[in-house]
């Protein structure tokens, strides 16, 4: 290629070489400077001589400190002496590894923490000698793609599967006197929105969940999820619930503060195996910013064991969990995390082995909203209007019509957009609302709405959406799927009402 190295070498103190490589090939050089992967020029010893800015970002290193070292600092366990655990005196081996095969080995970065790496090696001869180029890929990002692309894929019918399991046991409830099968029916309900939650993790972590924040009164939030959290609690955990006046306003999207605390309250629920309590607290404290509203903390606490120091430090991580195998993904801090920081607020843990763990978080507050709050409040959950109820999954259909039928309602059901239009038609437009859902075959829920625009351009639409690749309607109103029976009513009525 053209390419000349110069290499100047002098000893240190520990007897390590530092070596100043002048790379003179100027497209070489561009080249590796462009390259969207962290690259090492590595030489025959196994010092390195080269590094790009994206591998110093990676590595946490600066390039006066991470030339000369061994490479075996930054790969212990990979491409070295038959990739037996690296020491000291170990070298670059070019004998015991493949040319051109991508590995995933376990890398260190600067401060001593370790990362998942896909390790390409690959190599230039030059005039002065044979030189590998390694390409460090840090596969935490490609494991979350791969972990977006399989939620995103099956999201949509997990969360009808789920949806069917909570509006159907919510039928059943209202028809049930016997306590210990009413207690059997928690359980499976408590099941199922863990699944609902854990559906939601992988998407919000995965960031292929659409976010729609509004104003919202904190404290109203955390008293509706009271009866869920005691469910995931369990009976010998005490939920304790403190929310100090007036009204605690903030501007964020509504499903991802649920999360926010339903990530928080489980993991204090976890901490605490042999019973006990975690309680919840929310207040306002005087903005960071002067001319905003105040903030809103919400505090989570539990009275288990607490955490050591650096398990405090990792605990924001993903993937990152002090649990055995197969009871925790180590995904929900590092999603309250991200939400958090989504929301321009900030998130803090305090905790002391052997006194508890308190997990504080701070989120903007918000102004206005407050009459449009209130008339929620005041709205009623049934009414005897006619709703176009549209759904392809006929269990989930069925279900959630019965239920608005026993509200009052008529419910009139249609299985896709098409049948939906000529239903509407046949009707001559006879309808107050219309429940559809976003991803169906034939027409869409979105397309539908178009639709029905042109025949009727004030008529309430409202959208349920689990996980929809094209993303979220433009217009009306979108509800998370799976929309529970008193979600949807209450969306209804304010729907109907204005």
């Amino acid at each position: 290629m053209g390419m000349t190295v110069q290499q100047h070498m002098t000893a240190t103190p520990e007897g390590r070489s530092n070596v100043d490589v002048e790379l003179n090939d100027d497209i070489l050089v561009s080249l590796f400077r462009a390259s969207p992967d962290p690259l090492l020029v590595v030489g025959e010893a196994g010092d390195i001589v080269f590094a790009n800015e994206r591998a110093l970002v990676l590595f946490g290193w600066d390039v006066v400190e991470l030339v000369g070292q061994q490479i075996c600092r930054l790969v212990p366990a990979g491409f070295v002496d038959g990739d037996e655990p690296a020491q000291a005196d170990h070298r670059w081996n070019r004998s015991t590894r493949a040319l051109g095969e991508s590995r995933i080995r376990s890398a260190r970065r600067r401060d001593g923490s370790t990362f998942p790496a896909e390790i390409t090696v690959s190599s230039i001869t030059l005039s002065q000698g044979t030189f590998d180029v390694v390409a460090v890929r840090d596969a935490t990002t490609q494991r979350l793609e791969s972990l977006g692309q399989l939620a995103g894929g099956v999201a949509h019918d997990f969360n009808n599967l789920l949806g069917v399991i909570l509006n159907y046991s919510t039928l059943i409830a209202r028809r049930i006197d016997d306590p210990v099968v009413a207690a059997d029916l928690g359980e499976i309900r408590a099941a199922a929105e863990r699944g609902v939650a854990l559906t939601h993790q992988l998407l919000t972590f995965a960031r292929r969940e659409s976010v729609r924040p509004e104003a919202l009164d904190a404290g109203r939030i955390l008293e509706e999820l009271a009866p869920t959290l005691q469910r995931t609690l369990g009976e010998d955990i005490e939920l304790r619930l403190e929310i100090a006046p007036p009204r605690l306003m903030v501007f964020a999207d509504r499903h991802q503060l649920e999360q926010i605390v339903l990530n928080l309250a489980t993991n204090a629920g976890e901490a605490t195996p042999l019973g006990g309590f975690v309680k919840i607290a929310a207040g306002s404290v005087e903005a960071t910013v002067a001319t905003r509203p105040s903030d809103v903390l919400i505090a989570v606490t539990d009275g288990g064991g607490g955490m050591a120091a650096d398990v405090v430090a990792r605990a924001f991580e993903p993937f990152f969990t002090t649990k055995p195998p197969a009871h925790g993904t180590g995904l929900g801090l590092s999603i309250v995390h991200g939400i958090v920081e989504q929301s321009n607020g900030s998130v803090h843990i305090d905790s002391i082995l052997g006194a508890g763990t308190t997990v504080t978080v701070r989120l903007p507050g918000a102004v206005g909203a407050n009459d449009r709050i209130e008339s929620r409040a005041r709205s009623g959950s049934g009414g005897s209007e006619r709703i176009l109820f549209v759904e392809d999954e006929l269990a989930l259909r069925e279900g959630m019509s019965r239920a608005l039928v026993a509200d009052g309602y008529t419910v009139v059901q249609a299985g896709n957009g098409i049948q939906a239009l000529e239903l509407f038609e046949h009707d001559g437009g006879n309808f107050d609302v219309v429940v559809t859902d976003v991803a169906m075959p034939a027409m869409r829920g979105d397309e539908l709405a178009r639709q029905l625009a042109k025949r009727h351009n004030r008529l309430p639409i409202i959208f349920m959406s689990g996980y929809d690749s094209q993303g979220p309607p433009t217009i009306g109103r979108t509800l998370t799927k799976p929309v529970e029976v008193h979600v949807l009513l209450r969306a209804i009525r304010e729907a109907i009402d204005g």
